[in-house]
């Protein structure tokens, strides 16, 4: 099963992965190393890019602790951040293809 954070990322076009290698025009331009992003900064991303697709989506803090509620048109979530967000942005990219779609 895909990992809800990185399924969402890819679909909004955010990279979920970061490279290091030799400056353009020197050696031969192969990678040196690549790792995954952080899973907070994707997350943050992430929602940046989805609120320009539905200016009605949102993710606040829900009460005390880790919890914050995602939320767009008629629906809501609660979980701890970066699963609010990968949550919310399949939501909506799901909405917008079904739109497209029509």
């Amino acid at each position: 099963m895909q990992d809800p954070l990185i399924d969402a990322a890819q679909r909004l076009g955010v990279p979920t992965h970061t490279s290091a290698g030799p400056e353009s025009g020197e050696m031969s331009g192969q990678l040196w190393a690549i790792w995954p992003r952080d899973r907070l900064e994707i997350a943050h991303e992430a929602l940046a890019r989805l609120v320009r697709y539905d200016r009605e989506a949102r993710v606040e803090r829900c009460g005390k602790g880790n919890v914050w509620r995602a939320s767009a048109r008629g629906w809501s979530y609660e979980s701890d951040f970066v699963d609010a967000v990968a949550t919310l942005a399949l939501r909506v990219s799901e909405t917008q293809s079904r739109s497209v779609r029509q």
